[in-house]
């Protein structure tokens, strides 16, 4: 090779080569069968040991629950030896994310993990996705990323509660209403709270008050009591047209609240005074019987005037009696 060396490029090559060769490297010539063609004279560099092999950890990234059109996120992995970090982490540029291993053997050592990721979800931006890892050193990895709807956010349970209105005369028939319309505001645990209710015959006197709390917070057992009271009655009394009703409420929250107005009895009228002359005593002597028209009192007497007489009788007898 080196006497080809020495025709192509210089007489005194022999002399010199081994002075102007760098170490090495190999010299490669290629010597063309077309005359129109030169030959071709190569050095191929020769390490003194030949580098060992290595293994490529490959690493697949794929995307579920992203739109068409929506921009796919910047997500980067970790190179894990007996889970501790190795290197730094690269970036997934869209085909592949590769991870060179010197030493083969050791494969089984290794493992990846997306950054950023813990107990397998990870926020990116406003959104959550759920990863999963799929595969092995020997095939390399798939990473999914798989976007997880919106949070709703916990909201504590609400009631309604319904009012109904009823008119009653005092024996409990129903009566006309004596007004348009009534207010009825709406107390918690005999608080009032700023609600209130028009009720009238356009809504067959009847409402409800919507989305009430039902407890003191969210997983409460603390329970609110929801009451109602007709605005303008006092003490359980109202007036309208001048005239008094009485109020009474009744039910449930869980079967409806009612407000009932039952009209009060009118008041008898008063008992007029007695203008009759008192009667006045007879004084007169007259033996003569009283006039009366009492079969009772005509009876009395004839028995006084029978028990006079015997008494008469028995005395003059006694008399006689004496006298002899």
């Amino acid at each position: 090779m080196e006497e080809a060396y020495k025709k192509l490029i210089s007489s005194d090559l022999e002399q010199n080569a081994k002075n102007k060769r760098p170490k090495n490297f190999k010299l490669n010539i290629f010597v063309s069968k077309d005359q129109k063609y030169q030959n071709l004279l190569s050095a191929e560099y020769v390490p003194d040991e030949l580098p060992k092999s290595k293994e490529v950890i490959r690493v697949m990234k794929i995307w579920e629950g992203i739109k068409t059109d929506e921009e796919t996120p910047e997500v980067s992995f970790q190179l894990l030896k007996n889970g501790e970090e190795i290197g730094e982490p690269k970036k997934f540029e869209g085909t592949f994310v590769l991870f060179e291993i010197e030493n083969k053997d050791e494969l089984d050592q290794y493992t990846v993990k997306e950054v950023g990721e813990n107990k397998n979800s990870i926020k990116i931006g406003n959104a959550w996705y759920k990863v999963t890892y799929e595969g092995d050193v020997q095939k390399g990895f798939v990473v999914k990323n798989k976007k997880l709807p919106p949070l709703t956010p916990m909201e504590p349970p609400t009631r309604e509660v319904k009012v109904t209105k009823l008119w009653k005369d005092h024996k409990g028939n129903t009566i006309t209403a004596p007004t348009e319309k009534i207010t009825v505001g709406l107390y918690k645990d005999g608080n009032p709270t700023g609600k209130t209710l028009e009720l009238n015959a356009s809504n067959n006197w009847s409402g409800v008050f919507k989305n009430l709390e039902v407890a003191n917070g969210l997983g409460s057992t603390d329970y609110y009591k929801y009451t109602v009271k007709e605005v303008g009655e006092d003490s359980n009394a109202i007036k309208f047209d001048g005239k008094q009703y009485k109020v009474v409420y009744g039910r449930s929250m869980k079967d409806g609240l009612t407000i009932t107005n039952e009209k009060e009895t009118p008041p008898a009228p008063p008992t007029p005074p007695n203008t009759e002359k008192p009667k006045v005593p007879n004084t007169s002597t007259n033996n003569s019987l009283p006039k009366t028209s009492d079969g009772a009192n005509l009876s009395l007497y004839a028995w006084l005037m029978f028990a006079s007489g015997s008494l008469l009788i028995l005395l003059g007898i006694r008399k006689r009696k004496h006298a002899k």
